[in-house]
Order: C-alpha cells, then structure tokens, then sequence
C-alpha cells in the first residue's frame, strides 16, 4: 500500500522463491498500474483489494492464494523494503526446525522512536498474556509452514490482525524460531499510526480467546496440552 519498491521487492523475492503474490491494499492508480506490470511475470500473481482494507486482511489475501497454489511455505514481506528479500535463505534454514519464523531487529536508533515505543509497548503486553518470552512481536517479515498456516490461518484486520495471529498461533502450541536481521528505515511513508494502531494491537493482546470446540482426539490433544504445560 502506497510503496514504490514493490517491483524492486518482488524482483528479489523471484530469486528465492516459486511464486511471488502482490496484493494491492486499495492503491492510486499509479501504483496500481506499476503493479500491473510487474504480475506480467509468469510466476507473479496480483490480488486487488477495491479499497484500502488494512494490513491484516491483505495478507490472509495473499496467504489463501499461496495456499491454493499448493506453497509448502509463506514469507510475507513488506512492498516498502523493511524487509530485504535476500533474507529470505536465511528464514528457510530456520524452517527446518520450526513452522513459525518471525524476524527480530535490534532496537537501536535506527527504528524511530514512535516505532521502538510502539514494539516495546506491544511485546510486553503480549508475554504477560501468552507467558511466553517474546522477542520482535511486531516484524511482519515472517514464514510459515502451510500447516501451521492451514491449521491457525492469518486473521483478517489492520496491524493487529498480526499480534491476533502470533497470539492464536503460540496458544496453538507452535513454537517460535527468531531470525536476526537489520532494521530497515530508509525514510519510506508509514501507514502505521503511532496512538490508534497501537492501542488496536494492545486491545488484540488482552482480547480473551474464544476456544475452538475440538472434535477429534487430536484435536483434543492439541488444544489441551499447551494448557497443561
């Protein structure tokens, strides 16, 4: 949504993996038609949203056409270049031993201060509700496996559709691998809003979980031993 590095993103991320999705999150019509461009490409596929509809509802956009197309594995990457895509070797060698790899930055100053706070903010809040420790809860350069994905799938929403996710996926019992990489800033126009979506992803933190009835003996396993661990 209003970036335009999306070429330059989706040219990198061709390098590593099968098939690159683009979701359009409601852009003008100038970026619009430079996305039109790059899904010209064989392994590109482009999923329009007709309005802007948020973070959240993108990605599991482009999540369930990944799916579709049988992916064993989802990177998500920002189309702004935070997310460099000659890091994706790197989320795929910690895939061999866990389904969920999330990217951790340090907290220098390179991040901007609205942002450092925001990130501090929402991965305290988020290890007193799970009682797990947490690293970079906020990077949305993450992977999945296609199982954790099929059995956990992304949330629809804005930024907190991520913590929702990452929330429902550690109470789900998935384990967490971190992938150190750089903090990316390079002066690029944020949609995120330092107050409102902050406190939307601090109320999908303490949000209580509605259960899913379990129906089977796995199921049953699955929900319950987490719990008693």
């Amino acid at each position: 949504y209003r970036s335009d590095r999306a070429a330059q993103v989706a040219a990198g991320a061709l390098r590593h993996a099968e098939l690159v999705v683009l979701v359009d999150d409601g852009n003008t019509a100038e970026i619009a038609g430079g996305l039109e461009d790059i899904a010209r490409h064989d392994r590109v596929r482009l999923v329009r949203m007709e309005v802007n509809r948020g973070k959240g509802t993108a990605v599991a956009a482009g999540v369930e056409l990944a799916l579709a197309s049988a992916a064993d594995a989802v990177i998500v990457l920002d189309a702004d270049g935070q997310h460099p895509p000659e890091l994706i070797p790197r989320f795929l060698a910690a895939a061999e031993h866990r389904e969920v790899m999330i990217g951790d930055r340090p907290r220098g100053e390179v991040m901007p201060l609205r942002r450092r706070l925001a990130n501090a903010v929402s991965t305290w809040a988020l290890r007193l509700v799970v009682r797990r420790r947490l690293r970079d809860s906020q990077n949305g350069m993450r992977l999945f496996r296609a199982s954790a994905l099929r059995d956990v799938p992304p949330p629809p929403g804005r930024y907190e559709a991520e913590t929702r996710h990452l929330k429902a996926l550690i109470r789900g019992g998935r384990e967490i691998a971190w992938v150190p990489m750089p903090a990316v800033y390079a002066g690029e126009e944020s949609s995120f809003r330092a107050v409102a979506d902050t406190l939307r992803v601090v109320r999908a933190v303490l949000a209580p979980a509605a259960p899913r009835p379990a129906t089977s003996a796995r199921g049953v396993l699955a929900q319950w031993l987490p719990r008693i661990a």
